[in-house]
């Protein structure tokens, strides 16, 4: 090969494929935005290893009083923030308020909650998630555990990325209080709503994570198949052997009877060459995911893959994902985008650009608190909002 050749692409059938960037939005950060009613909202998109959902704080327009409320696709209605705090073993109103603020401002839109708690009589925790439990999405309504599955859905679902290790949900509470404040905040101050385009709210998705994803999902599959071949065919020894059973040599060779050797080897090559990213696993549809690698010139090679593809629909007339942001600056080209309907939805990374990968949050946790942080734990929650107190 050519010393001054990059690399970084693919040759599958004898032609030179390379997979584009994807740009996603960033999961498990808060997002003050409106919404396409033009209400107010913080919403929180959770992934962990488990489930994906998006967990919303908004205010419910419907309504004549602007309470504030929980959406979620697990709860068929907006729920109180305030039953969903009781649900979680908040105790007390006074912690409830303490866990968003004290000043007067957070008072005034509490309370409203507060006040739908005592309505509704609900004084405990117990009679919080029967509350939910009444409200939920479920396929069978006669199930005796609804109470346990509305815990569950709390634990599991509900900012899923935060643990409750022993079933504490304390860390929840405490950033559930933290997204309430902020749509409060930004209901007094316009200045602190966030820009969903701003760069910092992207992450971009890389060929060895998108190549990861479909080898993981394809070999489970393979795994699943090779198991149902092992139980069928040591079923039907089982049947035959008699009184052989205990012969452990005359077991049938289940990996010599799977046919089906080159099943990773297709799904790639056919992943790649078409471009077609579908993993049912994860509900990903992608199209287009990977193209021919130019070769007209050295230049136009190290472009073809340096392009960043947005999720962004093409047919779609918005002109905020495609306008230029002062937050790409130094990273991005402003000029080298393609004309008509993908125009600003096709970007390209400038040549010394470096993508970080995902690394494990233990070093950076051990040398924050090497350098004095101090755990959320530890503080009461009128602490936490202290002036000069920063939540990381």
């Amino acid at each position: 090969e050519c010393p001054y050749d990059p690399g970084g692409y693919f040759i599958v059938k004898g032609v030179e494929r390379v997979l584009m960037m994807q740009e996603q939005g960033l999961a498990n950060r808060i997002i003050v935005e409106y919404d396409t009613k033009k209400v107010l909202q913080a919403s929180c998109t959770s992934q962990s290893a488990d489930n994906k959902s998006r967990t919303v704080i908004c205010l419910n327009p419907a309504a004549r009083k602007k309470g504030l409320y929980l959406k979620h696709s697990a709860f068929a209605d907006l729920i109180p923030v305030s039953i969903v705090m009781k649900a979680m073993g908040v105790q007390s109103d006074m912690e409830i308020i303490q866990m968003v603020g004290i000043e007067r401002q957070y008072l005034d839109s509490l309370m409203i909650s507060l006040q739908e708690v005592h309505e509704k009589n609900i004084f405990s925790q117990k009679s919080a998630v029967e509350y939910l439990s009444a409200r939920m999405k479920t396929k069978d309504s006669r199930k005796p555990s609804k109470d346990n599955d509305a815990i569950q859905v709390l634990r599991r679902q509900l900012l899923s990325h935060i643990e409750c290790a022993n079933n504490n949900f304390a860390p929840k509470i405490r950033y559930l209080g933290l997204m309430i404040r902020r749509v409060i905040n930004a209901m007094h101050d316009q200045r602190l709503i966030d820009d969903r385009d701003y760069y910092g709210n992207k992450r971009l998705e890389l060929s060895g994570q998108l190549v990861s994803l479909l080898f993981e999902d394809q070999f489970k599959s393979m795994n699943e198949e090779l198991k149902k071949l092992a139980d069928a065919k040591l079923g039907d020894w089982h049947q035959q052997s008699g009184a052989k059973r205990t012969d452990i040599t005359t077991y049938p060779d289940v990996l010599a009877l799977w046919t089906d050797r080159s099943r990773l080897t297709r799904a790639m090559v056919s992943a790649i060459s078409t471009g077609n990213w579908n993993i049912k696993r994860y509900k990903m549809e992608k199209a287009g995911v990977s193209q021919v690698l130019s070769r007209l010139s050295y230049m136009s090679s190290l472009g073809s893959m340096m392009r960043v593809k947005s999720n962004f629909e093409k047919s779609r007339k918005v002109a905020g994902p495609r306008a230029l942001q002062p937050s790409q600056w130094g990273m991005l080209c402003p000029a080298d985008t393609p004309d008509g309907e993908q125009c600003g939805l096709v970007k390209h990374l400038s040549l010394l650009t470096h993508v970080t990968t995902g690394e494990s949050e233990t070093p950076l946790r051990q040398i924050c608190c090497c350098l004095g942080v101090e755990d959320a734990h530890a503080l009461s929650g009128e602490e936490l909002h202290h002036r000069g107190n920063y939540l990381v």
